[in-house]
């Protein structure tokens, strides 16, 4: 499994809409918002009430998260811990198709009849088990999002030798099944819902960004199959899990641009082939660009204003799972930056907001820990300026920022829940820099056995030994 490849992926999955739907530094709407919001009421909610962690009336609320699965280095259970010390009640986070059934005459899943946690590290479904026994373990709820179909399930499976074109766009991971390839997708739908019973399925992530959705221009109409598919395999199972929607960006049309399409348009033509009835809960994706104000008037008051409206045109009355929302505390020169205090508070005002709104039932917050991916560049250095890098509500190191400190005391965790946070990121370090240590002395030895044979060393372990000689230091007595 390619995890670098998936990791970059998972990270746009988890912010696009904040890129998408940029606004001015005074919440405007459109490219960059650069132009007024609409003349929009009050979306609902009061940001200012201190709602409690669990919230009331069985709402949950949860974060947008997968560094044990795509980020390495971070186990499943503090990650889950982690989660769970400030009452996250849900977690979501992707499944890629691809890497779990790569030829057609693969079994759907490759559990080889072994049931979670007889599988071998090998196995690619390994550590899906991992996390969905961690969250389980703990009362939380994993909310899995599916894509990428394997390339032989579309219409790019048998690229000619000379085609490179259909060649690269075969290496995707977002391309989507094909309409002859259906019940194939339906039944790897119906295998993982049957594996994790527990498990809430959302059959896309943000169809409507072109990113998301290759090689072709989003096409809701096909996407509308696969979600129906999807809800149809799943509600034949004996025991049916909840299938919620794709999780749709809450773009507007002043926001769309580059091929993405916005929400009013792709919605309503999926409503119109069946989404009402295909799915338990509307899924969508609602940033509120940074801004702490978030009534009326605002970004945030307008998108929900096009969401809302297209449910009521379609008679929809199922309350919303918010799968993404949140903040970053970065220093931009866009007029944008927050700092981490600022954070803390424009994420409280979300949560507050949400959980006080009638129809919304799920607020997921994006996300944990800043750098979700490996990709990214390391270092409060290298992620100051990026909005990417800082929507952590921990540290890269794993250490509490305000805003988590905030949702202990939310959680009536208080300074203890940080405390707690900061012994388990100590913990990490502790433990990631033995192992460190260890490859490091591994590497020397092997070096040094080398050198006495009168080998040239390989070009990666030499840079490995460089690398490794302020490591040992450091870990000299």
């Amino acid at each position: 499994m390619n995890r670098s490849l998936i990791a970059l992926a998972c990270a746009l999955a988890g912010s696009g809409a904040f890129l998408v739907g940029a606004t001015r530094a005074d919440g405007g709407c459109g490219f960059l918002g650069m132009s007024a919001c609409p003349a929009v009421p009050d979306p609902g909610g009061d940001a200012d009430r201190d709602v409690p962690i669990p919230p009331p009336d069985g709402k949950r609320f949860g974060f947008n998260t997968q560094l044990y699965l795509f980020s390495g280095g971070v186990p499943a259970a503090l990650e889950a811990q982690s989660g769970a010390n400030v009452k996250a009640a849900v977690q979501r986070y992707t499944v890629m198709w691809k890497f779990l059934q790569p030829r057609p005459g693969d079994a759907p899943l490759p559990d080889g009849g072994l049931a979670i946690g007889e599988l071998p590290e090998s196995n690619p479904l390994h550590d899906h088990d991992a996390m969905y026994q961690e969250l389980v373990q703990r009362g939380m709820t994993p909310v899995l999002t599916l894509l990428g179909a394997p390339p032989w399930a579309t219409d790019h499976g048998s690229c000619a030798a000379v085609d490179r074109r259909c060649q690269a766009v075969a290496q995707s991971n977002f391309l989507f099944p094909n309409r002859a390839h259906l019940p194939q997708w339906q039944a790897f739908v119906a295998a993982l819902a049957k594996r994790y019973p527990k498990a809430v399925i959302e059959p896309w992530n943000e169809p409507n960004v072109r990113f998301f959705w290759q090689p072709t221009p989003p096409d809701a109409e096909h996407m509308a199959r696969l979600q129906c598919a999807a809800y149809r395999a799943v509600k034949a199972l004996p025991s049916p899990n909840k299938v919620i929607a794709p999780g749709f960006a809450g773009i507007t049309r002043a926001d769309a641009s580059n091929g993405n399409v916005a929400y009013d348009r792709y919605a309503g033509t999926m409503y119109r082939h069946g989404l009402k009835g295909c799915m338990d809960n509307l899924s969508v994706h609602i940033y509120a660009d940074n801004k702490r104000h978030i009534g009326q008037g605002s970004g945030f008051a307008y998108r929900f204003k096009v969401v809302r409206d297209v449910r009521r045109q379609y008679g929809d009355s199922s309350p919303i799972w918010i799968t993404e929302t949140g903040s970053s505390s970065y220093q931009g020169g866009d007029g944008r930056g927050i700092s981490e205090a600022e954070q803390a508070e424009v994420n409280k005002r979300i949560y507050n907001k949400l959980m006080t709104m009638s129809d919304v039932e799920v607020a997921i917050f994006h996300s944990l820990r800043n750098r979700p991916t490996p990709n990214m560049p390391t270092g409060p250095e290298a992620g100051g300026s990026n909005p990417q890098y800082n929507f952590g509500f921990l540290r890269e190191d794993m250490t509490p920022k305000p805003v988590y400190c905030a949702f202990a005391l939310k959680a009536e965790e208080g300074a203890a829940g940080c405390a707690a946070a900061k012994r388990r990121a100590a913990s990490h370090q502790r433990e990631m820099r033995h192992k460190q240590v260890r490859v490091c002395r591994e590497a020397r030895r092997k070096a040094k056995r080398r050198a006495t044979r009168g080998r040239a060393q390989p070009r990666a372990r030499a840079r490995l030994v460089r690398v490794c000689r302020t490591v040992l230091q450091q870990a000299a007595p």
